[in-house]
């Protein structure tokens, strides 16, 4: 059964969300039982279900967390100051002034020690095309990455409960980074499968390691690692 949530807990989340994870259910388990091959029972739909909502509260609290809203204001500076810097840096509504400070400071960047080991031309609006990058790099850790820790234990608990779940319903939970399939096509391994499937129905803001199906796979064979060597 899924952790009951203290008074305290349910103070970290923001107003409804500790409903929202508590009134969570998988939609759809078509995915699941291509998987495994067969239908699922009820008592194994319920496992499932219980470990996605476990996993939905732990996350949500990692991102709610006073350390983790720190860093999200944080990042939040920094793309300000990049945005800050774009602006001035690309502003054409000054009658030339912008274009005129920028042409002075490119003559001077190029030149220095910095610049000189970077390939291509390094001038102003390179450098506002980097500050809009660095801004779209801060809106993607805050949507999918931040949290006050240097790895989330919620993802490492989601992997154990799954890897639990797999071996009863017969799966196998070993991970390789991609598996080649029919056709010569490439494809999860099926324990990876199982963790991606269920991450696909998470909203978005609790889904991990989106980045690719590499990523994915990857995190879960580090959290598969990590598991193993609690039991030495």
């Amino acid at each position: 059964m899924p952790r009951r949530a203290s008074k305290s807990t349910q103070a970290v989340l923001a107003h409804g969300e500790y409903e929202a994870v508590q009134g969570y259910s998988i939609s759809n388990f078509e995915r699941f039982e291509a998987i495994v091959g067969r239908q699922l029972p009820v008592e194994e739909r319920r496992s499932l279900t219980a470990a996605a909502k476990d996993y939905l509260l732990a996350r949500a609290i990692e991102i709610n967390s006073p350390k983790t809203v720190a860093i999200k204001k944080r990042i939040a500076t920094v793309k300000q100051s990049a945005g800050a810097l774009r602006t001035t840096l690309s502003d054409a509504g000054d009658g030339g002034i912008g274009f005129l400070a920028g042409k002075a400071i490119s003559e001077h960047l190029a030149d220095r020690p910095f610049s000189r080991r970077i390939t291509g031309q390094v001038n102003s609006s390179a450098v506002a095309l980097l500050m809009r990058d660095i801004e779209r790099a801060c809106d993607a850790a805050i949507r999918l990455s931040v949290y006050g820790e240097q790895r989330s234990p919620a993802w490492v608990r989601l992997v154990r409960k799954l890897q639990t779940w797999a071996k009863d319903a017969g799966i196998s939970t070993a991970v390789s980074k991609r598996l080649q399939g029919k056709g010569g096509a490439l494809q999860l391994s099926p324990f990876a499968g199982l963790v991606k499937a269920l991450q696909d129905q998470f909203p978005a803001q609790y889904r991990q390691h989106t980045q690719s199906d590499d990523a994915l796979a990857w995190a879960t064979s580090k959290a598969l690692r990590e598991l193993m060597g609690q039991k030495r």
